[in-house]
């Protein structure tokens, strides 16, 4: 019974971390390769704005954030602070 629960645990993370990467690939536009390079870090929930470091053509640019991507970017970002996601 616990290995099952922990299994479902696992699987319910594992379903939300797909669907927030699904999520930004289509509300930001990004190419695949660029969402596979970015970092929370390149995040700023207050201007809601994200930096894609070496694009295409390894160039850098700034994205803007649908507020409703941003929620759900924040969530997860606390999320992953206590220790989830990791």
């Amino acid at each position: 019974l616990l290995l099952n629960l922990a299994y479902k645990l696992q699987e319910n993370k594992t379903t939300k971390i797909k669907g927030l990467i699904f999520e930004t690939f289509i509300k930001t536009g990004l190419r695949n390769f660029e969402l596979c390079l970015l970092r929370i870090e390149n995040i700023n929930f207050t201007t809601g704005i994200f930096k894609v470091v070496c694009g295409k053509g390894k160039k850098d640019r700034l994205v803007i954030i649908p507020n409703s991507l941003l929620r759900l970017l924040d969530f997860y970002r606390g999320d992953r602070q206590k220790g989830f996601f990791r």
